[in-house]
Formats: structure tokens, C-alpha cells, sequence
């Protein structure tokens, strides 16, 4: 969730199979640890701090947080965009 990723900015964040921490090293840009894992393994994914930042500020622009329960239509477009068996959409 976008609240899971928000908090992960800051510190560590989620519990069991999904968690989210920033990630300082040095001579790098700062970054956030995405972690999945589950019975087989693991994945591990590292995003640019700034960019999941302006990922959350122009979600939220869209969509306020809190809000997604209230509308079915980003579940729809999401569902649209994965069908594999549509073309993809056009863009001009």
C-alpha cells in the first residue's frame, strides 16, 4: 500500500512478508529496500528515495490517501492494464 511505502521513506515499516526501510550507503543516493518474501525466497528491490517520493506526491495528488476505497475505477484501469490477452494501450 502507498501507506506502507510512505512510512518506509522514514524507517522500517511492515510486518511478516512485506517490508519497506530506507537505505543509506555511502558515496550513494539515498534509497528504500522494498523486501518480499515468502516460503521459496526472497526479492529484494531498491528505489531511488526521491523517486518513490514524487511516485507518493503525485499519487496522493490523484487519489488522496484513504481515499481508495471510495473509488473501484483505479482497481478497473489497473486490471485493463495487466489483462494480457488486449492489446496494450496506445500512446500518442
Amino acid at each position: 500500500s502507498r501507506d506502507l511505502l510512505s512510512a518506509g521513506l522514514t524507517g522500517t515499516a511492515g510486518i511478516g512478508d512485506v517490508t519497506v526501510e530506507p537505505v543509506a550507503e555511502q558515496s550513494r543516493p539515498l534509497a528504500v529496500l522494498l523486501r518480499v518474501r515468502n516460503d521459496w525466497g526472497e526479492a529484494c528491490i531498491h528505489i531511488d528515495h526521491q523517486a518513490l517520493l514524487l511516485y507518493l506526491e503525485r499519487s496522493h495528488a490523484m487519489m488522496p490517501f484513504g481515499s481508495e476505497a471510495q473509488s473501484r475505477q483505479a482497481d478497473a484501469e489497473l486490471d485493463q492494464l495487466l489483462d494480457e490477452e488486449q492489446d496494450p494501450p496506445v500512446v500518442q
